[in-house]
């Protein structure tokens, strides 16, 4: 099986850790957007993250996308 093929990556164990929220990218009345980094299998991961404003619980939606 590829070891980067969704059935491979689902087998995977993935360990997360680390999180750093960087500069504020945007701020609206309905959330705030950061540049954040964390620690993933070894390799320092990047993104932005959008915080709702207000009391959550929110629901979280990641969407990954990269190279190799």
């Amino acid at each position: 099986m590829n070891p980067v093929s969704i059935p491979g990556l689902i087998q995977r164990e993935h360990k997360g850790s680390d999180l750093r929220l960087g500069t504020v990218l945007a701020r609206t009345d309905a959330y705030t957007s950061y540049q954040v980094t964390y620690e993933a299998n070894g390799l320092t991961i990047s993104g932005l993250m959008n915080i709702p404003t207000g009391k959550g619980p929110f629901p979280a939606l990641v969407l990954a996308h990269g190279s190799m």
